[in-house]
């Protein structure tokens, strides 16, 4: 055997293991764990229990799984697909596809209470307030806000221009909504005035208030941006050079943001400063249509349409 064959082999051999390691790595990139839920659609996640479980919708199915042990701990059938999901401190508000909301309980997650139409049509949208005592529903009709203490509607529906696909609690007396064009708007609770900024370029998918009430927003081409104040422009913004941003959502810490959609990644959006670099995982096999930044910013939970929910751990 001539003695140059072993080196030779056994550097290849290495050289294909390096190789098959950074794959590895850039393929999973952060992901800690991957729950299946039988190749069903992932449509929305959130965390519940102060993050001791994450749940997800998935076709007319809840299903909730402990963290992080990852285990099944309760399903529940629904009437119709889920369009939008929030955890509140009286329980998780599920709105449907027909036109409904429902109030679950965490454990178990029985139905509490149901209204078969909301003043705001079908619901696209669910945000809380920072007190956590109101929620604004965000419909084909308007944005209707419900007083979780009580469990009831505000009579006053706040007509908008279109329908509302994204909402977020821009101050404890406004509210920051994306409607089904180019634009964004800022309503204040106190006498309905709306304020706009300019037509964009390209419609914006999601919207997010981070820790310190700044609004952030994604766009059909993949861009995040952190907007001034009085929406006259974007403070700064990200390019994660993917498709559409059809979720984001902001780290407790203030540290990041969380943005994921149509190119299958998440992404890591770090607004301190004006030049930091996006982070971003793979791991999917689908595009991903929710993200949940766990409560204490070091886990995030993702819901694909390859049937599976994914919880990262966060960079240190």
């Amino acid at each position: 055997m001539n003695s140059r064959a072993v080196p030779f082999g056994v550097c290849a051999f290495l050289l294909t293991l390096g190789g098959f390691l950074l794959w590895w790595i850039l393929d999973r990139g952060q992901e800690w764990k991957s729950i299946s839920l039988g190749g069903e659609k992932v449509t929305h996640v959130c965390w519940i229990h102060q993050g001791d479980a994450v749940l997800a919708a998935a076709g007319k199915r809840l299903h909730c799984h402990a963290h992080p042990a990852g285990n099944s701990i309760a399903t529940a059938d629904l009437a119709a697909e889920v369009t939008a999901m929030l955890p509140t401190e009286s329980g998780i508000l599920i709105a449907l596809d027909n036109g409904s909301l429902h109030l679950h309980e965490a454990d178990g997650l029985t139905c509490l209470k149901s209204w078969t139409n909301t003043p705001a049509g079908i619901v696209h949208c669910l945000a809380l307030s920072r007190d956590g005592n109101q929620v604004a529903l965000g419909g084909d009709k308007g944005i209707v806000l419900w007083n979780r203490p009580n469990r009831a509607f505000a009579e006053a529906l706040l007509p908008v221009p279109k329908k509302v696909m994204s909402v977020a609690w821009s101050s404890s007396v406004s509210i920051t909504f994306t409607c089904s064009d180019t634009r964004l708007r800022t309503i204040s609770l106190g006498d309905g005035e709306i304020t706009e900024s300019k037509k964009l370029g390209t419609p914006l998918e999601a919207i997010a208030a981070d820790a310190n009430g700044r609004i952030v927003t994604g766009n059909k081409n993949g861009g995040v941006a952190l907007w001034k104040r009085n929406l006259a422009s974007a403070e700064m913004s990200r390019d994660t050079v993917g498709g559409a941003i059809e979720s984001l959502s902001a780290a407790p810490n203030g540290k990041w943001i969380a943005a994921a959609g149509q190119d299958q990644r998440l992404h890591l959006c770090d607004f301190s400063g004006p030049t930091n670099p996006v982070i971003s995982l793979r791991g999917h096999k689908g595009r991903i249509h929710q993200v949940a930044v766990h409560p204490n910013s070091e886990w995030i939970a993702s819901g694909s349409s390859d049937g599976t929910i994914k919880i990262w751990k966060t960079p240190s």
